[in-house]
């Protein structure tokens, strides 16, 4: 009965959740009150699986690249955040076991991949979960299912005692690291278990002397759960600014703009030195959805792309807001893309295995309210795995959901990437906490930046949903009280704060829509200075930079981004504006 209340309502990953160790978790987790959601390779086990335990099954392969960011979009959809991730899947290697001299490199490889690799991978993109959890009192723990083939030399194992061997000390290593974060990562073996791979690494071993996986699962799930719940605690000058045309986030540059029009240009990593005692960094941890999804509009048999823009009932997957495009896809402008087929109320949308409806027009041609009919699962699923992250003509080459998400990166709630957040890395957030600069998170669906229609442009941004936990309205308050300074990254995080602010400056936690511009004659009431990226003039997100400064100061600090030649759009260099004295 105890364990019951320890684990219920825990948020728990596990990989390789359909046989062996993995499926005896998945179940004593369920079984005991746990949120589950489990990962492994064959679509008619995961299908079982979920419907015995009631646990949310992902269809993916850890071992592949492309895999690992629509498995992290589903787990953190799915389960709501992240509290435990137990990275359980694994691969011998050669089958049968072979000595190092015999082994293919291809075997050896596949073992690297999935053992430690794709452990890697999938930690990495679901830290922004996990360390979201742990500001919010959760506590956040990695485990790595490890062997005694990673400490002992057995002949026959190198390929599979190489790779674990190699992810108990990134393990540590990392674990090290992490301790700031509120993060915990330990490796754990559970000793030979009668599973699946022990027998196709042994065939001829006797069962009966081997430990049941619902036994070593017995043994140490319930105290690595409650140590979860326990810690609760110069060149040429050009009149025209540089498009980004790829990501490249080490290179970046910051130009900072202070309060009394003084400006500086340095190398963004700079940002980690740049703020005072007391002053508090708060940050938009929404990861980004893979948006555009292109396919044929059913009554007509013509192409067409759906860009999802907006949330009907957040976090409901299954109805949106959306702009549709006709034939063509991001290499076009976006202001010189077809129009779609004349869309009607009840259409069929065929876009790759989803099928979606349109419900209504939303006065517009081109914008409308799109239902996808079916679970929640199946649609999470196919946006995870077929749609694509929506981008635009200066950016060639197809983006993956990897390069648009940040490094804090937890929710799966935005159209478009919070691109400010781009600046930011784990050192950076330790280096600020070692200097006691404040640091906290909102989740704010930022929506689309673009619809290449002036009419529909015009109206951009788009009402907004955001969250504001407790913890960071808490913060704020803190801040103020001391005398620190409110810094925003992205317009995000200001639209956030600014529509959850009353006049004196307090911010209520919740739930909240941001409606409406914040421009030249918005009064801010809580935010002190936004770093963001390099926008033009016209721009929506220029138009915000206007409630910070007047258009004087703004108009000389673009004439030098221009002339040193910054980087502009989501993947660009980054601009610290300070509040002028006239804004305050």
């Amino acid at each position: 009965m105890q364990t019951n209340i320890e684990l219920q309502g825990l948020r728990v990953a596990v990989t390789g959740g359909t046989s062996g160790l993995g499926l005896a978790l998945v179940r004593q987790l369920a079984e005991q009150g746990a949120s589950v959601a489990f990962v492994a390779r064959t679509t008619a086990d995961v299908e079982r699986i979920a419907d015995e335990t009631g646990a949310h099954g992902i269809v993916g392969d850890v071992g592949k690249k492309e895999d690992i960011y629509p498995i992290a979009l589903q787990v953190t959809a799915s389960l709501g955040g992240l509290d435990v991730l137990i990275n359980n899947a694994s691969s011998l290697g050669p089958v049968p076991l072979a000595l190092l001299a015999d082994t293919e490199c291809e075997e050896l490889e596949k073992a690297l991949a999935v053992n430690l690799v794709g452990a890697f991978r999938l930690t990495k993109a679901l830290f922004g979960a996990l360390a979201a959890s742990a500001r919010e009192g959760r506590g956040a723990l990695v485990i790595n299912i490890s062997s005694d083939a990673a400490v002992n030399a057995y002949p026959g194992w190198g390929a599979y005692g190489a790779s674990k061997a190699a992810l108990a000390h990134l393990t540590a290593i990392w674990d090290e690291e992490a301790k700031a974060d509120g993060i915990r990562l330990l490796a754990f073996d559970p000793g030979d278990m009668d599973t699946p791979l022990h027998a196709l690494a042994l065939p001829d071993a006797d069962p009966s002397t081997l430990k049941h996986p619902e036994v070593a699962a017995a043994e140490d799930h319930r105290k690595d759960a409650r140590r979860v719940a326990g810690q609760h605690n110069d060149s040429r000058r050009d009149t025209r600014m540089i498009a980004a045309d790829r990501p490249d986030r080490r290179s970046a540059r910051l130009f900072v703009v202070e309060a009394d029009g003084a400006m500086r240009d340095l190398p963004r990593a700079g940002l980690a030195m740049l703020f005072d005692p007391s002053d508090l960094v708060v940050a938009n941890d929404a990861a980004t959805l893979p948006a555009s999804l292109h396919g044929t509009h059913v009554p007509s048999e013509e192409a067409i792309e759906i860009r999802l823009a907006g949330w009907l009932s957040l976090p409901d997957p299954t109805r949106f807001v959306a702009i549709a495009f006709g034939a063509g896809d991001h290499r076009t402008r976006t202001e010189d893309r077809l129009p779609p087929p004349p869309l009607s109320p009840g259409d069929r949308l065929r876009l790759s295995p989803l099928e979606a409806v349109v419900e209504r027009l939303l006065d517009h041609p081109r914008l409308l309210e799109l239902r996808f009919p079916g679970n929640r699962a199946v649609v999470l699923a196919g946006l995870a795995r077929h749609g694509r992250p929506i981008q635009y003509a200066h950016v060639p080459e197809p983006l993956a959901l990897w390069d648009v998400w940040t490094t804090i990166a937890a929710g799966p709630v935005a159209f478009e990437a919070p691109s400010a957040g781009f600046a930011l890395d784990w050192r950076t957030l330790q280096a600020w906490r070692r200097r006691d600069v404040g640091f906290a998170t909102v989740t704010h669906a930022a929506g689309v930046s673009s619809t290449g229609d002036p009419a529909l442009d015009s109206r951009l941004p788009f009402d907004e949903p955001y969250r504001i936990p407790e913890r960071t309205a808490a913060q704020v308050a803190r801040a103020k009280l001391r005398g620190g300074r409110i810094i925003a990254i992205g317009t995000s995080v200001v639209r956030a704060l600014e529509a959850a602010a009353s006049p004196d400056g307090n911010v209520r936690a919740g739930n909240g829509i941001a409606t409406g511009r914040i421009a030249r004659d918005t009064r801010l009431h809580v935010v002190d200075a936004i770093l963001t990226g390099v926008h033009q003039p016209g721009e929506s997100h220029f138009e915000l930079l206007r409630a910070f400064a007047d258009d004087a100061l703004l108009a000389k600090a673009s004439a030098t981004l221009t002339t040193y030649r910054y980087r502009t759009h989501e993947f660009g260099d980054s601009m610290l504006l300070d509040r002028q004295p006239l804004h305050l």
